[in-house]
């Protein structure tokens, strides 16, 4: 059980003004008046560092990205996750645009400033065609929920997850994510990344208890179907991906009951332990993963290994010869541009 207390007053306060409010739509951007340039500096030197771990939990909270009803009714109005080929081109995206928020310099004129304009003038079209359509607009909680993907889990389960570093470290890496969910759109009051991690950690918290966990101890069939293309479009940026597994972590990291467990006998296991009821292949993934991850990250070498290994095989299947998408979606579909283009 982790021991971490959430923030009622931040809980509250998605649930209901952040629902109320709608994203930021100004697209001309400037830094807010609290950044330091020292820490981003700082924090995207800790995230090179944990690459291989910051980014491999990405992909597991990634397929929690339309975990609340609002969100998942605007992703199929987008119509941006309908297909594995679809998928694959968001995801691919979204992953591109981490890239650059975390290897580049965040100011006018970087590949990151470029980012963040590309971002908020996709995400005012999408308003614009809700608004017509009568919907409600990208709010300021759904952009929370989003932001989540790159900070929640990675700072509630430093140990499980293998990221190391010391306390200042880790707090310019939570200084580089409520930077980046400011660039986005999001007013600091909602920002899940507080001035401190251990603010942070209160909000992210909340999120896992109101939102993930209520939600995913019984996921919708209509959730299922939306995300397992969704997974099969990602692995052709990412292939070793596996759905069952990652969703199995998934719910473990979001304190789901039964899945803090890998056997029977275990004091978060009231009535049946999940790994149980699962494949052996998914639980050999598992298991491996846990080893891979919570043991061998101790050592540094491995890190070392893990992170260019991370690096390479993404580098290249993103940016530079996207081999698997283009033997499976064509090589014009494959290759993917970061553009304002209105998808």
């Amino acid at each position: 059980m982790n021991p971490i207390v959430k923030n009622e007053n931040y809980s509250k306060l998605l649930n209901n003004e952040g629902f109320e409010t709608s994203v930021n739509e100004e697209e001309i951007l400037e830094l807010p008046s609290w950044v330091d340039k020292e820490k981003i500096k700082k924090g995207q030197w800790f995230v090179s560092f944990n690459f291989g771990f910051v980014f491999r939990t990405a992909m597991i909270a990634i397929i929690a990205a339309p975990i609340s009803k609002p969100l998942m009714k605007i992703m199929k109005f987008t119509k941006q996750s309908s297909s594995p080929k679809v998928a694959y081109r968001r995801f691919t995206l979204n992953f591109m645009h981490a890239f650059y928020w975390f290897l580049f310099k965040i100011e006018p004129g970087s590949k990151a400033w470029k980012s963040f304009e590309v971002i908020r003038s996709i995400h005012n079209h999408i308003n614009k065609r809700l608004t017509k359509a009568d919907e409600r607009k990208i709010s300021q909680t759904d952009m929370v929920v989003t932001q989540f993907l790159f900070i929640g889990f990675q700072i509630l389960y430093q140990n499980e997850i293998g990221i190391y570093g010391k306390d200042e470290e880790l707090e310019a890496y939570n200084h580089v994510l409520r930077l980046v969910g400011y660039m986005l759109g999001i007013e600091d009051k909602f920002n899940v990344c507080g001035e401190t991690v251990e603010e942070t950690r209160a909000r992210c918290w909340a999120i896992v208890e109101d939102i993930y966990k209520p939600f995913l101890i019984n996921p919708s069939e209509e959730y299922l179907n939306y995300i397992e293309p969704a997974v099969e479009g990602m692995w052709h940026s990412v292939p070793f991906m596996h759905f069952n597994s990652i969703l199995f972590f998934l719910k473990r990291f979001s304190n789901v009951p039964n899945f803090q467990c890998i056997k029977l006998k275990h004091d978060s296991c009231t009535e049946f332990c999940a790994f149980e009821k699962i494949s052996i292949y998914t639980k050999i993934r598992i298991k491996l993963d846990m080893f891979f991850v919570e043991y061998l990250s101790k050592f540094f070498i491995y890190r070392i290994i893990l992170n260019f290994f991370y690096t390479f095989v993404i580098a290249t299947l993103i940016f530079i010869f996207p081999i698997l998408s283009m033997i499976k979606f064509g090589w014009k579909f494959a290759y993917v541009k970061m553009s304002n283009k209105k998808e």
